[in-house]
């Protein structure tokens, strides 16, 4: 069996190498063909640059390569098509990685090299390219003497070249035989041949107010009222800051810096959904997220993962733990936010279905949570265990099912979209509607049990719910 799971990966191994040979051929012969159409796009491009650098900082550290990103510029607005820089990066980086010999270092450097240029450096101190191979290196499926040392193809370079030069742009190359090399990208920040570039997300410009630290303790519910609640949980502050200007339009964002602290500031708010990182210190989003779905509290909460772990066994392990979607790193600010967007509406519609399967305590789930359904089905029980008591409030709930007020609130809205004391009352209603449905009883009967303080307002209670009052419910049905 070991044996046959050794030749099972190696098959595994070759064919990728295969698929991504024959993409790289196809993507070479469309650009060559001039038939391919790229998306120009407009926005900061040091954040998309950094996300590249953190995906292939987890190969380096497989080889046990110190790879180092440093950026002289904070934020860059350029027109730039995203997948030509991420091939284009990533065919440096990667073979960087390959040439390198263990416990070296490469340098990611960027810099404006003038006011209209940006330059792109990947230096490494590995076994360098001879003299008579550098002229040659960017001719396709040429392979040097040192290159033919390592499994390569001759395409990687050659590609890289092209799509540069999609983008305007040159690239130069120095190298020094076991010395190492440096490959130099510089691109022109504005595209003028083109005279509408659409924007990488339509978000607003921050004003000073907004570059102000944000004490996240210190947020209330009802200063952003009707915004859902989001939380972000990265170690990296660029790419957290980053994604909170992404969504600081739509959405209430806390922030935290790892799963620890994620954890914490979940149980305080109670998002409406987390995103987070996997690869965190303390605690990472693997831990975060388990920890989550086993909290009765947290357990509702869909998460989102953001991170350069793309291995499908990494995507599958967060899936088991509760995950709702896994988003590649460097990703499109649109994916996330059409992400987001797709969630909420979803847990939308769940709504109105967990509200009635918990009130007929239905054993038929209809793919409906469970961990949701039980919570419902929880507070019902306390709710009927009592009901004819009208001071059944949401202070009574909340020290039965052992939380806060406001952490009993915000799960209860999640689920159902309702506060705490219009469920009860839903409830209630549920009840008395079930009675009159079966005649037995007479309306102040029906009032009394059901907890209400008078039949009148009862009345007025099921009137505004069903649209008719008791009497005229009971004649019709």
């Amino acid at each position: 069996q070991k044996e046959k799971n050794v030749f099972m990966k190696a098959i595994d191994r070759q064919s990728n190498n295969l698929l991504n040979l024959v993409n790289q051929l196809l993507d070479f012969a469309r650009l060559k063909a001039d038939v391919d159409t790229p998306q120009w796009r407009n926005g900061d491009i040091i954040p998309h640059l950094r996300m590249l650098a953190e995906t292939f900082l987890l190969y380096a550290q497989e080889k046990n390569i110190n790879l180092v990103f440093h950026s002289e510029v904070t934020h860059q607005e350029m027109d730039f098509i995203p997948s030509y820089i991420d091939k284009i990066v990533g065919n440096l980086l990667s073979n960087a990685i390959k040439y390198s010999p263990k416990n070296s270092t490469i340098n990611f450097a960027v810099s404006k090299e003038t006011t209209n240029t940006l330059c792109l450096r990947v230096s490494d101190n590995g076994q360098g390219i001879a003299p008579e191979d550098i002229k040659h290196i960017f001719e396709l499926f040429y392979q040097g003497q040192q290159t033919q040392k390592v499994s390569g193809t001759g395409i990687g370079l050659s590609f890289t070249q092209m799509l540069v030069k999609k983008l305007n742009g040159t690239i130069d190359v120095k190298s020094e035989l076991n010395k190492g090399s440096e490959f130099s990208v510089t691109l022109p920040i504005k595209n003028k041949t083109i005279t509408y570039i659409a924007p990488l997300v339509e978000i607003s410009k921050p004003t000073n107010n907004d570059e102000k630290p944000i004490n996240n303790d210190e947020i209330t519910h009802e200063e952003n009222s009707g915004k859902p609640i989001i939380l972000l949980v990265e170690d990296n502050p660029d790419i957290l800051m980053y994604v909170k200007s992404l969504l600081k339009t739509n959405y209430q964002i806390i922030t935290a810096q790892d799963g620890e602290e994620g954890l914490e500031k979940a149980k305080k708010h109670i998002p409406d959904l987390v995103i987070t990182d996997v690869m965190m210190p303390k605690k990472d989003g693997f831990e975060f997220c388990q920890e989550m779905k086993q909290s009765e509290l947290l357990s509702h909460i869909p998460v989102i993962m953001l991170t350069a772990k793309i291995a499908d066994q990494d995507r599958l392990e967060g899936l088991r733990h509760g995950v709702e979607a896994y988003i590649r790193k460097p990703f499109q600010a649109e994916e996330l936010l059409i992400r987001i967007q797709n969630i909420l509406e979803n847990r939308q519609l769940l709504k109105q279905k967990y509200i009635g399967a918990a009130a007929h305590n239905s054993d038929e789930k209809n793919g409906l949570d469970d961990d949701n359904l039980a919570f419902l089905q929880k507070i019902n029980t306390i709710i009927y265990s009592d009901l004819s008591n009208p001071n059944i409030n949401a202070s009574f709930l909340a020290d039965k099912m052992m939380m806060s007020l406001s952490q009993l609130s915000r799960k209860l809205g999640s689920i159902t979209g309702h506060s705490t004391v219009s469920y009860i009352m839903q409830v209630r209603l549920g009840c008395a509607k079930r009675m009159l449905n079966l005649g037995t009883m007479t309306i102040t009967e029906i009032a009394d049990s059901c907890g209400f303080i008078d039949s009148n307002y009862f009345s007025r209670a099921f009137k505004k719910e069903f649209g008719a009052t008791p009497s005229q419910y009971k004649k019709e049905s």
